[in-house]
């Protein structure tokens, strides 16, 4: 009888070993999931605020002016070079136009070399501008 008897307390304190070691295992799980979901969290925060263009706009109206600014030179630019270079609205051009056109028609390469380079300056210079004022977009 005092066999079953140490036997039972034998179990009875495995039994009580294994619930001690199963809420620490718990415990543990949870703390785990609970940092798991903080940084879930805190990514999606920097996500959402990375991408909340309506407050980028607000914090800086005047990135947006310069970035359109910018978008508009460049695609007047191109439309420009397009036009030149087909010639289709060469008759819309006024004749006071047109003569200037001609007295510097010698220096078309050199002009077209510095609208380029301008182009460039202007663009490289928004886009720093823009990379500055809206870090999420660099």
């Amino acid at each position: 009888m005092s066999n079953i008897k140490a036997l039972e307390q034998q179990l009875e304190s495995t039994k009580n070993d294994i619930r001690k070691d199963w809420h620490i295992l718990e415990h543990e799980a949870q703390e785990k999931i609970h940092q798991v979901e903080t940084k879930v969290s805190d990514v999606k925060e920097k996500f959402m605020k990375a991408f909340d263009f309506k407050q980028k706009i607000q914090e800086n109206p005047m990135t947006v002016v310069g970035g359109a600014a910018a978008a508009g030179l460049l695609v007047g630019l191109v439309g420009m070079r397009k036009t030149a270079m087909d010639g289709t609205e060469a008759s819309a051009i006024p004749k006071g136009e047109r003569v200037a056109k001609s007295f510097l028609a010698p220096f078309d390469d050199e002009l077209k070399l510095v609208k380029n380079v301008l182009a460039g300056v202007v663009i490289e210079k928004a886009a720093s501008f823009i990379s500055e004022k809206v870090p999420a977009w660099q």
